[in-house]
């Protein structure tokens, strides 16, 4: 993406920002990455009805910000790809991925005749 003076103006801090959307399940185990060279990257996720979730400033490493975090609920997540500052502009990578959870080991003691 690329935040400049087309984007989105967030009206607390006059940053600028892009808004993104995506469906998550309920349990469902997300990772966020947004980075850049250009901009101090800052990230916000929503709830389907526009409650804040999570937000992120330098998680990423360096000036990158980095959610991770297990949906509440199924349904329409909305997530804003933000510059820490007001007037930063510049490109951006974000990367959404599910985190496959991690399967405990099951073993069943087995008799061998």
């Amino acid at each position: 993406g690329n935040l400049d003076s087309e984007s989105n103006v967030l009206p607390v801090d006059n940053s600028y920002y892009d808004l993104y959307a995506f469906e998550g399940l309920a349990g469902q185990k997300i990772s966020i990455d947004m980075s850049s060279n250009k901009i101090d990257s800052y990230l916000i996720l929503l709830s389907s009805n526009g409650q804040e979730l999570a937000q992120d400033d330098d998680s990423g490493g360096e000036k990158n910000a980095r959610i991770v975090t297990t949906l509440p609920e199924d349904g329409t997540y909305k997530l804003l790809a933000n510059s820490y500052e007001a007037g930063e502009s510049g490109e951006y990578q974000l990367k959404i991925e599910s985190v496959s959870p991690r399967i405990r080991p099951f073993f069943e003691r087995e008799r061998i005749n």
